[in-house]
């Protein structure tokens, strides 16, 4: 019975961790994104080599996600089972593909703006003055939500802290490395960033789950949560 009522209590915590993420891609979205642009554009500007290194990270991840993919894979099918710690890193990688995947059919289901015109002369907040959604536009120029850097490093960092729990400091900054760069950077607004993060986050925590791939500890903080919030 037990069982029974902490499922719908981790599922209540995830429904109000979406719809506070709602609530600060709003409140981003009316009020800090624009701003925010302007005084990076104003002040900062581009090129920036240190920034464009710090926002590059994840560019790195998805070739070493496939890799793993492959490998563990095979080995899965071939030699199982899978080692902790290989159990581990392939749910980091199907983290990782999996929040993209769902990332880019939120980019053409929200069909926002870039903060910037980057691309094929894309319609942008500085550039043009556009700035919205645009509903399943489609298209390079209209890609800006959810940020596809924060999904991708989001998805790969909270993969490895539900494993690794002593690695969730690193996990955290080398989160804020990728944000520092894209918002120095002018290549995103904030809330597209939030939406990011919460969206890596959010699979991650489904995937590592489902495989098995999360610390003890972490998986009976999660029972312990999930029983105060049922009482």
């Amino acid at each position: 019975m037990q069982r029974g009522r902490e499922m719908p209590s981790e599922r209540r915590v995830w429904v109000s961790a979406a719809a506070l993420c709602a609530v600060l891609v709003i409140i981003a979205f009316l009020f800090l994104d624009r701003p925010i642009s302007s005084f990076v554009h104003a002040h900062i500007g581009r090129p920036h080599p240190i920034l464009f290194a710090m926002q590059s990270v994840p560019e790195w991840l998805v070739p070493i996600a496939t890799a793993l993919l492959v490998v563990l894979g095979l080995k899965a099918l071939l030699h199982p089972p899978l080692a902790r710690i290989e159990r581990a890193l392939l749910a980091t990688a199907l983290s990782l593909a999996t929040a993209q995947f769902i990332g880019n059919e939120l980019k053409i289901l929200f069909g926002r703006t870039w903060p910037e015109t980057f691309v094929a002369n894309n319609p942008s907040f500085i550039d043009n003055g556009v700035y919205g959604f645009f509903w399943l536009h489609g298209g390079a120029g209209w890609a800006s939500f959810p940020s596809g850097h924060t999904t991708a490093i989001s998805s790969v960092a909270a993969a490895l802290a539900f494993a690794f729990p002593w690695l969730r400091i690193p996990c955290a900054l080398a989160v804020l490395i990728v944000v520092i760069g894209l918002i120095g950077l002018d290549f995103h607004f904030l809330s597209d960033i939030i939406a990011g993060g919460f969206l890596g986050t959010a699979v991650a925590a489904t995937v590592t789950g489902l495989m098995g791939a999360r610390d003890a500890a972490v998986s009976a903080g999660s029972k312990r949560a999930a029983a105060r919030s049922a009482h």
